[in-house]
């Protein structure tokens, strides 16, 4: 039996009208719904609030909302590696490419199995402080390290599976994925990878060194960045798809490798990457 997940924007009257509708439209074909708990609060429907068990038995996720909704349901399942459907009611909609109006046709798709399933790395980021873990964190889009001011530069070192790549001075550094690539990373000149492609993207920030330019990285590799040295008063921050931040301290390493489950996207049968960027970036025109 098919399940869904609804996974919603938060504190958004919009989204949760449409999430309703959306509820209503999968119940009236006989098929169950859950809801995280918080969204099952938040939508005054606690019966529908899924568990371990339930989010393990269910065939979708229905992420309604706009790009950020889907970076953080990707996160919050990764681990289940349930496919997601984004429904866009955000502004530029990269990810979520369903449109409300289609969804009643993309459902019954998705009940006769017309769709595909388009897979996409994600990063396994690891920050290690005086030998111990502080903190890990899974991104699908990106880590940046960046700081919290903008008169002075941090230090950085880079390591590839051990061994030194080089040394950044400069407001930051962006690790991305290809799904990424298209973000943060491209706004700072960094390259456009096709989301197959399995790869790291550092791309550094305003580097003191014009020799400092963006590199790609094969993600068999282990990332190591070493916070070499901050001005006094300013905090070097690590930043996780643009939504998770944790203050980073002299010496900290943050270790970034490729995380072991990865974000299945769903398909349907029109969908090009390049296409898409031409629609949404105006890209080659």
């Amino acid at each position: 039996m098919n399940e869904f997940i609804i996974f919603v924007k938060d504190n958004d009257e919009k989204v949760e009208k449409t999430a309703k509708s959306i509820i209503n439209g999968i119940d009236k074909n006989k098929y169950k719904v859950f809801l995280t708990k918080r969204h099952a609060k938040a939508l005054k429907l606690p019966s529908l609030a899924g568990n371990e068990h339930s989010f393990k038995n269910a065939s979708f996720v229905v992420a309604v909302g706009g790009d950020g909704t889907m970076l953080r349901c990707a996160r919050t399942f990764a681990s289940y590696e349930i496919p997601i459907i984004g429904i866009n009611l955000g502004r530029r909609g990269f990810l979520t490419e369903i449109k409300i109006s289609q969804f009643n046709k993309i459902l019954n798709d998705l009940f006769k199995g017309k769709y595909k399933i388009d897979e996409r790395m994600m990063l396994d980021v690891e920050i290690i402080r005086n030998n111990k873990t502080i903190a890990k964190l899974s991104a699908l889009n990106d880590a940046v390290i960046g700081k919290n001011g903008i008169a002075r530069i941090i230090r950085m070192s880079a390591y590839v599976s051990g061994k030194i790549m080089t040394s950044y001075a400069g407001d930051g550094l962006i690790i991305a994925t290809p799904t990424g690539s298209t973000g943060h990373n491209l706004a700072a000149n960094g390259p456009i990878l096709d989301p197959s492609v399995s790869a790291f993207i550092l791309t550094p920030i305003c580097p003191l060194s014009i020799t400092n330019k963006p590199v790609v990285i094969s993600s068999k590799e282990k990332i190591e960045i070493t916070i070499d040295d901050t001005p006094k008063g300013i905090e070097a921050i690590l930043t996780v798809d643009g939504q998770s931040t944790i203050k980073l301290e002299k010496n900290d390493k943050i270790i970034i490798k490729s995380y072991e489950h990865r974000t299945k996207f769903i398909r349907m049968a029109k969908y090009n990457f390049f296409s898409v960027l031409k629609e949404k970036l105006n890209w080659g025109q």
